[in-house]
């Protein structure tokens, strides 16, 4: 057995059968599929079932425990294959994603092997709107080549999905490297990673996109009021077991995840207990982060969030404070889109990154989104597609109601401009604001 992957699930029986699919269908033949369901009510156990009974390589287990932790430990527990992947069933994979890691790591016995990875937003049941993450950023000098991981803080920080690659199995249980078996399933892939970096002593990261993350589920765990618990449960079973914590080569790359992980996670929470920081989702989370990061912060390799912490421990007050107010006229300018386009469809004006976010917030909202318009050719399709990127003269000519959406960081003003200038009336004009 080349490659085993783990699926744990729980009530995902919208999403459960386009991923399974995806893994039955890999070009790479000689896998199995371990689906760990958490008793699932809501038809996904069946669909799970119906499959199993059809293709040998899939063994269905029953978790008796609701953790994702747990679920996947007794996935790799149970594994044969050389190589462990994990597929979260929210999510799809391209159909060569396992014979393209698989090659990769052993022509070079590689620890892991990883792809780059594109996050959507489903349109309707058969189509998706896609957009690549930049996992690394700038930081070509780590793709497509054998690294280290252990000795490189960059990786440490930044590499947050444990979804879009494979461990070999004997590096895992070698390293004792396994999950936090904690309620739920949020988080405990900061654990898992910071592990397998930190042991790590070959891996490679392929250009190549091969994993489809979804951002719509509303339902996620990191929409949850108890991200920064979560995330705290993680770090500080790191720091309290020795025996993880000396896994960790870099530690400057560990407090800047760390670091990073705390403010991003603060800002999701604060809005959700109305910026309360004795709030019971917060208080404890919050002053521990804060403990832990007085003396190490200044670690972290992310000179921005470097400077965001200083001044959050120079004026906490004042930081909270200043959240909330970008927060408010965020929504406020957000709720003032929603009121312009009413009942119209609507047509965003952008088709790079600010324009895929922008179509997240739309559907969300139920609005009817009819097309992307872009002045960059190279961004236009064929009007035939699903959600087609069209020039601005064949939007005027199909869609001649509809509500202009301008997503773009840097021209908005020159594109209201344009549509201005096209005959567009400014009642049919709103800019989405840059976050």
């Amino acid at each position: 057995m080349k490659v085993s992957v783990i699926m744990p699930s729980l009530n995902v029986a919208p999403y459960i059968e386009k991923c399974i699919k995806s893994v039955i269908n890999q070009s790479l033949q000689d896998i199995e599929i371990i689906c760990v369901d958490a008793g699932s009510t809501d038809g996904t156990l069946e669909i799970l079932e119906n499959y199993s009974n059809k293709d040998k390589r899939i063994k269905l287990v029953h978790s008796p425990v609701k953790s994702y932790g747990y679920q996947v430990n007794l996935g790799i527990c149970m594994a044969r294959g050389d190589y462990i992947g994990i597929v979260e069933t929210d999510d799809f994979v391209d159909s060569n994603m396992y014979e393209v890691l698989y090659g990769l790591a052993i022509e070079h016995q590689l620890d892991y092997a990883k792809g780059m990875f594109d996050m959507f937003v489903s349109i309707d049941s058969n189509n998706e709107v896609r957009w690549r993450h930049q996992s690394f950023g700038n930081h070509t000098e780590l793709i497509n080549r054998i690294v280290e991981p252990s000795d490189i803080a960059y990786i440490y920080a930044n590499d947050t999905s444990v979804w879009s690659g494979i461990y070999r199995k004997s590096f895992l249980e070698e390293n004792s490297i396994s999950f936090n078996e904690s309620a739920g399933a949020a988080y405990q892939d900061i654990g898992f990673m910071q592990q397998v970096v930190g042991c790590a002593k070959k891996a490679c990261y392929t250009s190549q996109s091969l994993y489809r993350y979804r951002v719509d589920r509303e339902e996620a765990s990191t929409l949850s009021p108890k991200v920064l618990m979560y995330a705290k449960a993680e770090f500080e079973r790191l720091l309290q077991q020795k025996e993880l914590y000396n896994k960790i080569k870099n530690k400057a790359g560990f407090f800047s995840r760390m670091l990073g992980c705390f403010l991003g996670e603060l800002k999701k929470v604060l809005p959700a207990v109305k910026y309360d920081i004795n709030s019971e989702y917060v208080k404890e989370a919050y002053d521990w982060f804060k403990k832990q990061l007085k003396d190490h912060y200044t670690l972290s390799i992310d000179e921005r969030n470097k400077e965001e912490y200083k001044h959050f421990l120079e004026d906490e007050t004042k930081y909270i404070y200043e959240e909330r107010r970008k927060f408010e006229v965020r929504e406020k300018k957000r709720n003032e889109i929603c009121d312009a386009i009413g009942t119209r469809s609507v047509v965003i004006f952008g088709a790079g990154l600010l324009g895929k976010y922008a179509l997240k917030f739309l559907l969300a909202r139920n609005f009817r989104i009819v097309a992307f318009c872009d002045n960059c050719t190279e961004k236009q399709t064929d009007i035939t597609e699903k959600l087609p990127v069209l020039d601005l003269s064949k939007c005027k000519k199909m869609y001649k109601q509809a509500v202009y959406v301008v997503a773009n960081k840097n021209n908005s003003r020159e594109i209201y401009l344009q549509l201005i200038n096209d005959g567009i009336d400014d009642s049919h004009i709103v800019i989405y604001p840059c976050d």
